[in-house]
């Protein structure tokens, strides 16, 4: 017998809660965040998906450890996250990810 995944939202968002409180990186959790919140876009590539994740890592570690990004770095952010003027706008998830 199989059990079909709930399609009440209060049950999914307790559920993906849970999940979350389990991981303890920061980049992952704006990369989840940023993910969550652009499903119902089209997504990249799972690889290109890995990769993103992967910079969201680099980029978290670099603002807590006062670094510079690199521009390598910055292409995939310009690539796939908002632009205000010049700077990729994680401000939005990184605030979202604070409050959460």
């Amino acid at each position: 017998m199989t059990t079909e995944p709930p399609s009440d939202p209060v049950t999914l968002r307790k559920e993906i809660s849970a999940m979350l409180e389990k991981v303890t990186n920061r980049g992952s959790l704006l990369f989840f965040h940023w993910l969550i919140a652009h499903i119902d876009k089209e997504m990249p590539p799972p690889q290109e998906l890995r990769k993103l994740h992967e910079v969201f890592i680099r980029v978290a570690d670099v603002f807590q450890n006062k670094k510079k990004i690199s521009a390598e770095d910055w292409r995939m952010m310009f690539r796939y996250v908002g632009v205000i003027g010049n700077d990729p706008d994680i401000s939005r998830h990184l605030a979202s990810t604070v409050k959460f």
